[in-house]
Order: structure tokens, then C-alpha cells, then sequence
């Protein structure tokens, strides 16, 4: 869908259809009192769907994106300390605000991190917009996200919609990740692969204090972190341009080598499987579940949009499979599985790459 942002009047007129209307409820312009021509303006936009011709028209409400009004100057207002090495508490901070908010209770940093005055002022007025948005309809809340280590969600409305929130400065936030053993049982063991081309013996060769030969992570956590942060301008020099070169030629491999097996039409059940596996985030080794819906407010533009996984996943419909060119080598895209052209599974890893935890991420682009 094509982002527009409404004029008062429309945004308006959606936010009274979202509340008389919520669901998949057929309704007339003639319904909507005086703001027909509004609804028709929605419509072309393809906020709503026109469902009859024949007057009084009849519309659907898509519940797909909700855009706000032009922001003024103040509330373009950035954070301060926004940055990707604290993200984890803004998300959390804003979970539990939401949560609060429904459940009619005092807004407080549980999060553990010290936010500026003005970074829980910005972020409480988002948490209010989003509410007003998205959630205004749900009397409870059950706040899930951090105490529950295979949840499917981030909170539990009206003790039946289990919803992902994702707080983002663009896109829409990592959906799912997994351990790349996840291939294993499809015949590729990515650790043979940095067995088989050299990779652990370069390790070995340089790092043999850190390097560990047989586990699925080469490195420990720690001493990934150790080289990445603290090891000396030699080490992280041969990291930089021997170790991750190397890795990248693997990764790169591996993921051609997945795209032809699942591309041969031979394999189509196990393509099917594992669109499935990656849609409702229930594997082996997760052991997730899909939420109901996700819901991402990007705090850059302040938009919101809802998403159901399912719709990455038309049923009835055969999957496409395509590999993502980088303009430049090394670029991630190159390490990119794209799945009915929206569906984005990256090779990677975890916590350092070429060093710790081997992991794919899923993106709803």
C-alpha cells in the first residue's frame, strides 16, 4: 500500500469508522453521517474497500495502515539517546507504557535504564497515539514480552489477541530469527560448510586461543565481544580483512546453495514447509507461535501499521523464490532468501559476525 498522510477531515472520518466499524462490518457512506465524500477519498486511497457500485455504496474497512495528520515542528522533535545499543529498553519502556495506559495505570520505567525527561515525554505521547490508534478498543492487558521466553507476543488483549509490538525508526523490525542448525535437517550444516572451506582452521590459525573447532559457534559470546571491542589494532585488523571476507564467501555460498534446493520444483513441499515454519515461527528449535497481529509505530514518522502474517502467506497459491542482488559484495542482500517478494530470510549472525551464533532473521518487507 502507498503511504499517504490524511487530511484532518479524513483522519477524522477513519478514526470514527475504526470505532463504529472495527472489524469486517459491511457500512454506507450514509452511515458515516456527513463525511460520504470522505469515505469515497479513503476509499481511493485504499484505506477502505468498495464492496458495491450500487448506491448507497458500500464499503469494508482494510484495517491495514493507520497514517496521522502532519506533524507540527515540536513534535518532529527527535529522542537524544535513541541509539541502536540501548533500542531493547525504548521497545520494552513502550510495551509496558501501552499496557498501563489500557489497563488505566500509571505510566513507570521498569525497564532498568535511565531515560532523559524528554525521551519518556516523547515516548509517552506515542504510547497514548498508538493507543488511540490501535488499541483504544481493548478494556485489558496483559503485559507478556519479558517473562515469557516462548511467547508468541508482546501482550495479551482482552485475553484473546496476542499482538507483536514493534517500535521502529524505519521498516518493520526483525519478525522472527532462528539458529541456522534450523537447515540441518534440510541436508545443509553450515558449521561442515565453515569446516569444508577453511574457515575454522583460518580461525584456528589466528585467534586459536578464542577459536573452539567443533561447537556450532566458533567463539563464545564473550570472547567474540572481547575481540570485537578490546582486542588489539592488529587483531581487529585480520578480523576485519581477512576473518570477515572469509565469512562472507561462506555465507554467500550457503545461501546460493539453499536457494537452489528449495528453487527445484522437486522440492516444493519442503519450500512449503519451510514458508510455514518461518510465517508462524514454530520450528524445532523456537518453538514460537504466530501472533494474531503485529502492530509497528515507526517514531521517525509517527505512522502505524498493522500487519497479520498470514497475508505474507496467500493459501492456495504457489510460493515464489527469488535471491536479492547487493549493488556491492559483501552487502547483506546477498545473504537474502525473498519469499513471494515480501518475505525476507537473512543469513547471519547473532552476536558478531563470523564469530558467535550462526542465525537467520525474517523480514515482512
Amino acid at each position: 500500500m502507498n503511504n499517504f498522510i490524511l487530511s484532518e477531515k479524513q483522519y477524522t472520518c477513519y478514526q470514527l469508522i475504526n470505532q463504529l466499524y472495527p472489524d469486517d462490518t459491511i457500512f454506507t457512506s450514509r452511515m458515516i453521517k456527513a463525511n460520504g465524500n470522505t469515505v469515497a477519498s479513503l476509499a481511493k486511497k485504499g484505506f477502505l474497500t468498495k464492496v458495491s457500485n450500487h448506491s448507497p455504496y458500500q464499503y469494508k474497512n482494510n484495517h491495514i495502515e493507520y497514517i496521522l495528520p502532519e506533524k507540527t515542528s515540536k513534535q518532529k522533535e527527535g529522542y537524544t539517546e535513541h541509539n541502536r545499543g540501548n533500542n531493547q529498553y525504548f521497545a520494552q519502556y513502550m510495551e509496558q507504557a501501552i499496557d498501563s495506559i489500557i489497563n488505566h495505570q500509571a505510566i513507570i520505567n521498569q525497564t532498568g535504564y535511565s531515560f532523559t525527561d524528554k525521551d519518556m515525554e516523547l515516548m509517552n505521547r506515542h504510547a497514548q497515539m498508538w493507543v488511540d490508534l490501535v488499541f483504544y478498543k481493548y478494556h485489558t492487558s496483559n503485559y507478556v514480552g519479558r517473562s515469557v521466553n516462548n511467547a508468541d507476543c508482546d501482550i495479551i488483549f482482552d485475553d484473546k489477541d496476542h499482538v507483536e509490538l514493534k517500535y521502529v525508526s524505519s521498516g518493520t523490525g526483525t519478525y522472527y530469527n532462528s539458529t541456522l542448525s534450523y537447515f540441518d535437517h534440510y541436508g545443509f550444516d553450515f558449521h561442515k560448510y565453515m569446516e569444508n572451506s577453511g574457515y575454522l582452521a583460518l580461525l584456528q590459525k589466528y585467534f586459536p586461543q578464542f577459536t573452539n573447532m567443533n561447537n556450532k559457534s566458533p567463539f563464545s559470546q564473550d570472547n567474540s565481544s572481547y575481540l570485537r571491542n578490546k582486542s588489539s589494532a592488529e587483531e581487529l585488523q585480520i578480523y576485519n580483512d581477512i576473518i570477515l571476507p572469509f565469512d562472507a564467501q561462506v555465507r554467500k555460498q550457503f545461501t546460493h546453495d539453499l536457494f537452489v534446493y528449495f528453487s527445484d520444483p522437486a522440492n516444493v513441499t519442503q519450500l512449503e514447509q519451510f514458508a510455514w515454519h518461518l510465517i508462524t515461527k514454530n520450528d524445532d528449535f523456537s518453538r514460537l507461535y504466530k501472533p494474531d497481529y503485529i502492530s509497528i509505530f515507526c517514531y521517525e514518522t509517527e505512522k502505524v501499521v498493522c500487519i497479520n502474517p498470514l497475508d505474507y502467506l496467500p493459501a492456495n497459491q504457489p510460493i515464489t523464490l527469488t535471491q536479492k542482488k547487493g549493488k556491492k559484495p559483501g552487502q547483506e542482500a546477498e545473504f537474502s532468501l525473498i519469499l513471494n517478494n515480501k518475505l525476507r530470510v537473512q543469513i547471519g549472525w547473532q552476536n558478531g559476525t563470523g564469530l558467535n551464533n550462526p542465525t537467520f532473521r525474517v523480514f515482512l518487507d
